[in-house]
């Protein structure tokens, strides 16, 4: 394949990408179902974040463990998915409802620290 040079990585995780981006005046924007709009800044991103690394730290989750989360696209997911990442674990993804039978499925055969719903 051909095409333009990657440029230089900023960043060597993202964990730090998130940090650095904290300090901008950049957000998110979430519209949900009814179409009402929550802007959530990275600041708050990572603070949040940041929150949700200690209680899982608290909860005993550990460097490695895996963590499922079966939340929709929303704050909350931003939460557990970054939080997840700062405290070293693991986040697994696993999009609600359609897929929770595979969901109860996987829990039973793969080691994990915790699970958001």
């Amino acid at each position: 394949m051909k095409g333009p040079a990657l440029p230089p990585v900023k960043y060597a995780t993202v964990t730090e990408m998130l940090a650095a981006t904290a300090r901008t005046e950049l957000g998110l924007i979430f519209v949900d179902a009814s179409e009402r709009e929550t802007v959530l800044p990275w600041a708050e991103v990572h603070h949040r974040a940041q929150r949700t690394a200690a209680g899982l730290r608290r909860i005993g989750v550990s460097e490695g463990d895996r963590v499922a989360i079966l939340l929709p696209t929303s704050p909350g997911f931003m939460d557990a998915f970054f939080g997840t990442l700062l405290a070293g674990a693991v986040p697994v993804p696993l999009y609600p409802p359609v897929r929770l039978g595979w969901a109860g499925w996987r829990s039973t055969t793969a080691p994990r620290r915790g699970c958001w719903r």
